[in-house]
């Protein structure tokens, strides 16, 4: 018995030898970037072993990164929420000169950053996915779209339909430290994370700890 534990317990080590070596060719020869060791753990246990990941790591160290290649590794939609506009706005023009530059397919919305139309039409677009296959797209918005009706039922329809294959919390502890962030604003947007959690992520715990930088969750 215990022979067979150890041949097991190497056969899993092996295993994920094996799946950090993928990721790390996917970041290399794909994306085209070399990361650093904590970001292909983070996407090796996103993407391979389907695990939630908790990254602790400040602005600027490379947090995004993470979100760029799970959008590279697996087909699906990754909803990724900030909480102030401009961030949102920066990660997605960063997201977009990165993916060019690795000749990546994916694509990159800031909701907030739409016109009601443009929403609409990209409204539209998504209800017409039935299936992850062939797509790899990165919505970015703030906690406070995620309220609006008409994206809750968008966004909703495609974690049913299992088309959302990751969340990510991003920047969180900006929405307690900027000191221009409204009172309602912060309010909404505890009520936001609480809903991104709870609903699609079956967590029933209420959202109240803003301390972390990044929370990415996978489908």
């Amino acid at each position: 018995m215990a022979m067979a534990s150890k041949t097991a317990s190497s056969d899993d080590s092996d295993a994920r030898i094996s799946g950090k070596a993928v990721v790390q060719f996917m970041y290399t020869d794909y994306l085209k970037v070399t990361p650093y060791d904590w970001q292909v753990i983070a996407v090796f246990f996103l993407a391979l072993e389907r695990r939630d990941v908790l990254a602790v790591q400040p602005t600027g160290a490379g947090k995004s990164l993470v979100v760029h290649g799970a959008v590279a590794i697996e087909n699906g939609v990754v909803l990724h929420v900030v909480p102030l506009l401009a961030i949102g706005a920066d990660q997605t023009q960063d997201a977009r000169a990165f993916h060019a530059h690795a000749n990546s397919s994916a694509e990159c919305y800031h909701l907030d950053g739409l016109g009601l139309e443009d929403q609409k039409h990209l409204q539209e677009y998504l209800k017409g996915i039935q299936s992850r296959a062939g797509h790899n797209i990165l919505l970015i918005c703030s906690p406070l779209l995620l309220l609006k009706p008409s994206w809750v039922l968008v966004l909703d329809r495609l974690w049913t339909l299992g088309i959302i294959s990751y969340g990510c919390l991003d920047e969180m502890q900006k929405a307690l430290t900027v000191e221009d962030y409204r009172p309602d604003c912060l309010q909404h947007t505890f009520l936001a994370v609480d809903l991104f959690l709870s609903m699609w992520y079956c967590i029933d715990s209420p959202f109240v700890d803003c301390a972390y930088s990044c929370f990415f969750v996978c489908r």
